[in-house]
């Protein structure tokens, strides 16, 4: 069992901020050194984003711990589809963090609106991850840094770097064994992932929080038609091979 997975009950309801900064130094990135980078330069305000929050404690707690740091106010952000209102046992007047419900692929959040964001035990469960990194881009600032933790992850997506070095501008994205670091500049030439919807992969022996949207860039040639390139093809079989069930976004036929 990963490390980081010990210290969570379901719901992520007990992750603290050790869990946090220990996620940050066992794929190593240090906490506080990217928290930096992403405030460079900032005289206002510095806001922190946690996707997959649970409870809020471990943000809430992120926020206290790092306020000591920074002489800028810091403001924090827990988001979960199904956040509990009173984290913490604290009281809303000693709340430094708000929490708000929604889902990673379509976060409820302003357009560069946050200075550094992190998700912990999170990305596996997120069916479409694409357009969760596309999210955390958009919402970061000029600078900002959004760390995606992947430890322990069985991915649908043995092919995510050569997804990476096909993208426009993905330079942003940088991919390690067990996290993305997403790193926004002023001038970058990042506009999305340019991958169309295949369907979604399943593993036969798990829960349904496993399922994973599957792209391919190309891949569907006549949108509604169904027709998939051979490369996906391939990957699809090698996937139901090793156990996991594809369903399909359209009747699909070989190209």
């Amino acid at each position: 069992m990963n490390p980081l997975q010990r210290d969570l009950r379901p719901g992520q309801l007990i992750r603290n901020v050790d869990t946090i900064y220990r996620a940050f130094a066992e794929v190593g990135y240090h906490l506080f050194s990217e928290m930096c980078r992403a405030s460079n330069g900032k005289t206002g305000p510095i806001t922190v984003l946690d996707v997959g929050c649970g409870a809020g404690v471990g943000i809430e707690s992120l926020v206290i711990t790092l306020q000591r740091e920074f002489p800028q106010p810091l403001r924090g952000i827990g988001m979960d589809l199904t956040p509990l209102p009173n984290y913490a046992g604290l009281p809303y007047s000693q709340r430094r963090t708000r929490l708000v419900a929604g889902d990673a692929v379509r976060l409820p959040l302003r357009t560069e609106s946050i200075d550094f964001g992190y998700s912990v035990c999170t990305f596996a469960y997120i069916p479409d991850k694409l357009k969760a990194m596309e999210e955390s881009y958009r919402v970061l600032t000029p600078g900002g840094r959004f760390l995606w933790e992947t430890s322990g992850l069985d991915s649908a997506y043995p092919i995510l770097p050569e997804i990476m070095k096909a993208t426009e501008g993905s330079s942003v994205f940088e991919v390690r064994e067990e996290a993305v670091l997403c790193k926004k500049g002023a001038h970058d030439s990042f506009k999305g992932f340019p991958f169309e919807l295949v369907g979604s992969l399943q593993p036969t022996k798990k829960s349904d929080l496993f399922t994973e949207n599957l792209h391919f860039r190309g891949s569907v040639y006549r949108a509604g038609e169904g027709l998939v390139s051979a490369a996906a093809q391939i990957v699809i079989a090698n996937m139901i091979r090793k156990g996991w069930k594809f369903d399909p976004a359209t009747e699909l036929t070989k190209e």
